[in-house]
């Protein structure tokens, strides 16, 4: 298993086969998916399934935990095939498996630096320009800086 450097509030996460996977790991209860990643940010490692999130509307289908019903859930995009069995969430130097997905809080310098190292890999170099950070660090007027943080 990868040992992943101590990054504060990074995330990991990881789709669950079926919903008796992980039972030992505490069910999320609450109002959206963004207040599990936070919380899993905090150092829990939870469990997030069908019927978990109990205020948003729309996280349940765009992450496959829910149907989609109407012409609007419909075309939410990008959206996870619907069914998906749940996901566990945990901080990501503690993740107990190996995650599919990484989720990084800092600041938006410190993410231009990782990002521009990844960009530096083959098959990367040079498209830099199709990252928002650029943007970000530039202040653009019609980019606000609070939303990655």
């Amino acid at each position: 298993m990868t040992t992943w450097p101590e990054l504060p509030g990074s995330v990991g996460v990881a789709r669950l086969r079926s919903a008796e996977e992980w039972t030992d790991v505490p069910l999320y209860r609450g109002i959206s998916y963004c207040d599990a990643v936070r919380r899993a940010g905090m150092g829990e490692k939870l469990r997030v399934l069908p019927g978990s999130i109990e205020v948003c509307q729309w996280a349940p289908v765009v992450l496959g935990l829910k149907e989609p019903h109407g012409r609007f859930e419909m075309d939410l995009q990008p959206r996870l095939e619907f069914p998906t069995a749940g996901f566990l969430l945990a901080p990501l130097n503690a993740f107990p498996a190996e995650p599919e997905v990484g989720i990084c809080s800092a600041a938006p310098s410190e993410l231009f630096k990782s990002v521009k190292s990844a960009f530096l890999w083959e098959g990367h170099a040079g498209r830099m320009d199709l990252s928002a950070l650029p943007a970000l660090l530039e202040r653009r007027a019609n980019v606000r800086r609070g939303l990655i943080s």
